[in-house]
């Protein structure tokens, strides 16, 4: 039941890219990358689509903020991501809204970007599944084919597919933001006995928090 749950959340993923096709040219499409669970999610789906229809992998890239602030990890399954799945990678060094407009700029093809956002993100619950940015940002269309998915559905989805996933969510972080301001999360803390007997780690995996609507304790 649950794989087939995943299934139709795959083949509406497939649905929403064929018709952005017929909208855009795939020389005007983008994705945005951070190295989190959604985005992993999103890339391999996006992957799996393209091959069903010929496009080559590298004509859709990949767009990555650096941050002096991010956790080694990520970076490095970034990296690792660029590998598998035989992505071009286009790296910018600033904030979202600054990275976008030198990508607009850099890029002025692109017109439409995928994000890996869903309804439960913080200032997502209104957000359509294709809508242009801000006014005060760059004139872009932003693509969220992702945005009725649950927390579940993503780590059903990593699961089932054997999708690669950053290392950190196996060490209890549901939600990774920046160094300075993620943990893991307190709902995953294994108890001081259980850890014992293990010889593990403290924190359960991410897969594993029961409620959903923690995901973001540990920020």
């Amino acid at each position: 039941e649950q794989r087939i749950h995943i299934q139709h959340r795959l083949q509406t993923a497939y649905d929403f890219f064929t018709e952005t096709l017929q909208l855009y040219r795939v020389d005007e499409l983008i994705f945005c990358f951070n190295g989190g669970k959604d985005c992993t999610v999103l890339l391999d789906i996006l992957m799996r689509y393209c091959r069903t229809q010929n496009i080559p992998s590298q004509n859709i890239p990949m767009l990555y903020i650096e941050s002096d602030d991010s956790f080694s990890e990520i970076d490095q399954f970034v990296a690792r991501c660029v590998t598998v799945y035989n992505v071009k990678l286009i790296k910018y060094k600033d904030s979202l809204k600054q990275a976008l407009t030198n990508m607009t700029e850099d890029m002025p093809l692109i017109k439409a970007v995928f994000v890996g956002s869903r309804n439960t993100d913080p200032h997502c619950d209104q957000l359509q599944p294709m809508q242009k940015t801000d006014n005060d940002w760059p004139d872009i269309m932003r693509l969220n084919p992702l945005l009725e998915w649950s927390y579940h559905d993503i780590w059903n989805y990593i699961h089932i597919y054997k999708v690669p996933y950053c290392s950190l969510y196996a060490q209890g972080y549901t939600s990774i933001g920046y160094k300075s301001n993620t943990l893991p999360n307190p709902h995953l803390k294994r108890s001081t006995l259980s850890n014992a007997v293990l010889g593990a780690c403290c924190f359960k995996p991410a897969w594993e928090l029961a409620d959903p609507a923690q995901e973001r304790a540990g920020r």
